[in-house]
């Protein structure tokens, strides 16, 4: 655990406690912060960057009663969580698609998502969307590609992939 701040070795434990030991179930909820802090013996402040930090990765949800009209989601296409697990897009996309579409309100205007990975197609994004989004609320789904504009050609250069689900 060198060169690692408290944060990420608390985020670390956590992933083990939840992925390795076993010991929280899939959509168990986590102990009040107060309590788990001082069982991990962390402040509140380094408890929090630990949840968000595997919240971005996918490995825990945050609920707090809220939930969304529209979602816009720019997810890389590589990176590494506190523990140096590898998140890989063409492999945690599906999961966090969902993990998203579960926060989505009763009637939700729209869904984005903008991709920059290398061959992933639009079609991808569109499927997703199709398969997450639009069979439980109905609306529509497009995808396309993303291009920068050549200024002297009047053409676009391909880099990315973009899908929308929106309502009807």
């Amino acid at each position: 655990m060198k060169n690692q701040s408290l944060s990420q070795q608390t985020a670390r434990r956590l992933y083990n406690l939840i992925a390795a030991e076993k010991k929280l179930a899939p959509g168990e909820k986590l102990p009040n912060e107060l309590e788990l802090a001082q069982e991990m013996g962390v402040s509140r402040a380094t408890l929090r960057e630990a949840i968000q930090a595997l919240a971005a990765q996918g490995v825990l949800e945050i609920r707090r009663g809220k939930r969304y009209d529209a979602i816009i989601m720019d997810p890389p296409s590589y990176g590494r969580g506190p523990g140096g697990e590898v998140w890989k897009l063409e492999e945690n996309l599906y999961p966090f698609v969902k993990l998203c579409a579960g926060a989505l309100s009763d009637k939700p205007l729209f869904v984005l998502i903008n991709s920059y990975t290398t061959g992933l197609a639009p079609s991808v994004l569109g499927y997703l969307l199709n398969l997450l989004v639009k069979e439980k609320y109905g609306g529509k789904c497009a995808w396309d590609e993303l291009g920068l504009p050549v200024t002297q050609t009047g053409l676009a250069l391909p880099c990315g992939a973009t899908g929308r689900w929106f309502s009807e």
